[in-house]
């Protein structure tokens, strides 16, 4: 459930990034690790992408799941800073 690509993505950044809610609860429902970081230049865990992308449902269902909120990726940024760099301020108000 976990496996990862070249760059350390799983299943779940993938879902979370692209706001698939069902395949989110999913993978979660599953045992899905929710404080992966990947292995690119942003080292970014999945509720970094659901928050920098706005997905709202997503980032309800990570923090259910106990998803690390405070977690930095490579440059230092949290996921409540990735919200609201990107203008998502209820998404950021969820964190």
């Amino acid at each position: 459930i976990d496996a990862e690509d070249a760059d350390g993505f799983t299943a779940l950044h993938f879902a979370a990034n692209m706001g698939l809610r069902r395949l989110s609860a999913a993978l979660l429902a599953c045992g899905a690790a929710v404080d992966r970081s990947t292995r690119d230049p942003g080292g970014r865990t999945p509720l970094h992408l659901a928050a920098a992308s706005g997905q709202s449902a997503i980032v309800s269902l990570l923090l259910a799941a106990d998803a690390p909120h405070s977690a930095e990726d490579w440059q230092g940024a949290t996921p409540f800073q990735m919200a609201c760099r990107r203008g998502h301020h209820a998404v950021a108000a969820q964190i």
